[in-house]
């Protein structure tokens, strides 16, 4: 099983970030998620690559993968942060506008901008860079989004560009077979996919009780969204912030010897 690496960047913000000791000199892949945090001051995208590049170069040896995760912010997060100025309001943010359906929002498209030149200021220095799209429902999110992306300049398979699909929902999981024919593959976050399918909000307190990324449902999600990736020959990763807590989901895993596990 693929080493535990934790950590956590979103190109539109700046963090005091130190790459952890668990991400190991030898480590070819490093994952960079938003889930982890989003409470930091907006910075330029040419500033976050010039602070992270030197990292990645001090941090490790031989050749580097370091997969960035496009943004999945709720609307409330994008406002606290400063990042838009709007007086909509979403019902349920959590069930809002996320990741491709954001991103294809004329409001957000500076947003989108951004990441993309990260990245592309990345790749530029030669790093070697996949791009992890998150909140991808539906086969039209998966075309809409490979679009825009080359729209930016990062068309999929330019110079060996890859691009994966995160898997958030019960429809992304079962789904996953076709989403593969636009993909490179896929990033399964358990801890969003066992809160949509089992329609609980682990942020309230009063439903915790319910709230179980062991649950059967979810399980065979993340089964079925493995052999899809590994049918077709290509990478499976699971994210997860506390695996410890989950022994029946610790065995799963094991038991699927293609999977990648990043701890975020």
């Amino acid at each position: 099983m693929e080493h535990f690496v934790q950590g956590s960047i979103h190109p539109a913000l700046s963090l005091n970030f130190v790459l952890p000791q668990s991400a190991e000199k030898n480590s070819k892949r490093i994952y960079f998620s938003t889930s982890a945090w989003y409470r930091s001051q907006s910075l330029p995208a040419n500033e976050w690559v010039s602070w992270l590049q030197p990292r990645l170069s001090d941090e490790t040896e031989g050749p580097l993968c370091v997969r960035v995760s496009l943004s999945d912010l709720t609307l409330p997060e994008y406002a606290f942060l400063g990042m838009v100025q709007t007086d909509c309001m979403e019902a349920n943010p959590l069930m809002g506008a996320r990741g491709v359906s954001r991103f294809c929002d004329m409001n957000y498209k500076p947003i989108f901008a951004v990441e993309c030149d990260a990245i592309k200021q990345l790749r530029a220095q030669g790093v070697d860079v996949e791009v992890v799209v998150p909140f991808v429902r539906t086969l039209a999110d998966a075309a809409t989004i490979i679009d825009l992306l080359a729209e930016q300049g990062l068309p999929r398979g330019l110079q060996g560009l890859k691009v994966i699909f995160s898997i958030d929902t019960p429809s992304a999981a079962l789904l996953s077979d076709k989403l593969l024919h636009y993909f490179d593959g896929l990033a399964i976050n358990i801890e969003n996919l066992a809160q949509f399918t089992l329609a609980v909000d682990q942020s309230n307190p009063s439903h915790l009780h319910a709230y179980d990324v062991q649950n059967d449902a979810v399980l065979e999600l993340v089964q079925k969204s493995v052999k899809s990736a590994v049918t077709v020959n290509k990478p499976a990763l699971v994210l997860l912030s506390n695996l410890d807590k989950w022994p029946r989901l610790q065995q799963v895993l094991l038991d699927m010897d293609s999977v990648e596990l990043f701890h975020f």
